[in-house]
């Protein structure tokens, strides 16, 4: 079956089984006052398999028929709670008479929040077909919070009040709630419960991320008649900037007088001293470039122009990407680099068959630099420098340290744009840089870039001694 067919077969089912209850319901030989406590009752029924009935419906786990059963069944729930809110609230004067009752929920088209979201997904990739599964992944994400929550799935049922309440729920939740072990069995308002401190809970930045992309949801449905207007306009949060610190050069003395550089034992180690690992650290102190970029390296973008050495950032590989347009560039190899081996590594790597430069530090699933992030902002860091979390120094600290000391190099700020892949702000919009700076205008702004106290020489060549590469551990 295909998704439209799915759909409406679900509401055709979903709205066959809501006026078989109601029909039943009606007929309740029960007082007046007994009737609310029954249908608490049975909301509180429906509330025990409503959660993984949401999760298996987006995990896209369930065949066809599954699916539509699985559809059917939450709409026929959205149902009986859409009916008690009306049976509580006595300004809407219920009616007995059983099709006036039913009208209001099964006269319209009924839309599942993630049916609808599954065709916003389907018209972006389609308007971009290079967006990245990450991105899509967290638009999901935010719809199934947003329906555990709140215990509404269909669009016509999200209101401003629901929207906040999403919204300031979330801020009293412990950070991916959902994605640690020890949360997944609690419900909501249990989570509530725990009073966790702040430092445990989504930052404003991560809600209002949420918040954004079910704004982009329902602007798609205005302009498709499905909704009439946005409920999440106006509820971002205010954000303080989350702004990692540089590097300092005694923050660098630090990191390369440490384990991986010095330790004997560790270097020894294949588990953890992997030549990989050392150039990581190396290549983002000189060339600023981000830790994705620098995972997606492969040895065919290591070359020579006009006897230059230069290292080349593209996303023309299968699966690979860069953050904005201006990230695709080539920029000149430091000096430092070359001194330290770097070009005889590359072509040792070539040697051996081996396409990327990084070749032990596997690539992520969902961001090319996530294996390597969580390696050193968790494990190494941890182990090696652990001060450095409290200062809030991650590894994009290595990207503010070249940028700063670039800067305080004199080098041109619009060449230094260029080779650390920012977009050209402060150029006019008729300026005529379309082909960018050579080659030989960068190298000269690259020969001015030097640390302040900072030198390599006590590691140059070291990389050797560390566990090597090979095609079967690749």
């Amino acid at each position: 079956m295909k998704p439209k067919q799915i759909e409406k077969e679900a509401q055709k089912l979903a709205k066959e089984l809501y006026e078989d209850w109601l029909l039943k319901f009606e007929a309740l030989d029960i007082p007046e006052r007994e009737r609310l406590s029954y249908l608490d009752s049975m909301l509180q029924s429906d509330d025990g398999g409503y959660s993984d009935l949401c999760d298996l419906v987006y995990d896209g786990k369930l065949d066809n028929e599954a699916l539509r059963d699985a559809k059917a069944d939450l709409l026929y729930v959205d149902m009986k709670r859409a009916y008690v809110r009306k049976y509580r609230n006595p300004r809407l004067q219920l009616e007995s008479d059983t099709a006036s009752v039913s009208a209001p929920a099964t006269s319209a088209k009924v839309i599942l929040i993630g049916d609808a979201l599954e065709e916003f997904l389907q018209e972006k990739q389609a308007k971009d077909p290079n967006v990245k599964a990450a991105t899509l992944d967290e638009y999901r994400a935010a719809v199934r919070d947003f329906c555990e929550i709140t215990e509404i799935q269909t669009v016509s049922e999200v209101t401003h009040d629901s929207a906040k309440h999403f919204r300031n729920t979330l801020k009293e939740l412990p950070k991916q709630h959902r994605a640690k072990s020890q949360y997944k069995s609690m419900s909501i308002a249990d989570l509530q419960s725990l009073n966790l401190p702040d430092s445990q809970k989504p930052s404003p930045k991560t809600i209002n991320g949420k918040l954004a992309n079910l704004s982009s949801l329902f602007d798609y449905l205005i302009q498709t008649d499905a909704a009439s207007k946005n409920p999440f306009t106006g509820l971002q949060l205010r954000a303080e900037t989350n702004s990692y610190e540089a590097f300092t050069s005694a923050d660098l003395k630090t990191i390369f007088s440490s384990a991986i550089y010095s330790d004997p034992k560790y270097r020894r180690s294949t588990r953890t001293g992997t030549q990989s690992h050392w150039w990581l650290m190396v290549l983002a102190a000189f060339t600023g470039a981000r830790i994705g970029e620098l995972v997606q390296l492969r040895t065919q973008d290591i070359n020579e122009t006009a006897d230059i050495p230069t290292l080349t950032i593209t996303d023309d590989g299968e699966d690979m990407s860069v953050k904005t347009n201006a990230g695709i560039r080539t920029l000149p190899i430091h000096a430092a680099l070359v001194e330290l081996g770097f070009l005889d590594y590359v072509e040792r790597l070539k040697k051996a068959g081996i396409n990327r430069i990084l070749p032990q530090i596997k690539m992520g699933t969902k961001k090319p630099g996530e294996v390597a992030s969580k390696w050193f902002n968790e494990r190494y860091r941890e182990r090696c420098f652990p001060q450095f979390k409290e200062d809030k120094k991650v590894f994009h600290s290595f990207r503010h340290a070249f940028i700063s000391q670039s800067l305080r190099c004199d080098m041109d700020i619009h060449k230094l744009q260029q080779m650390v892949g920012h977009e050209p702000k402060y150029l006019n919009e008729t300026a005529t840089y379309s082909d960018g700076f050579s080659i030989q205008q960068l190298k000269t702004e690259m020969d001015k870039f030097r640390y302040d106290d900072f030198s390599i020489t006590d590691i140059k060549e070291s990389w050797r001694e560390l566990h090597q590469f090979t095609v079967n551990n690749v």
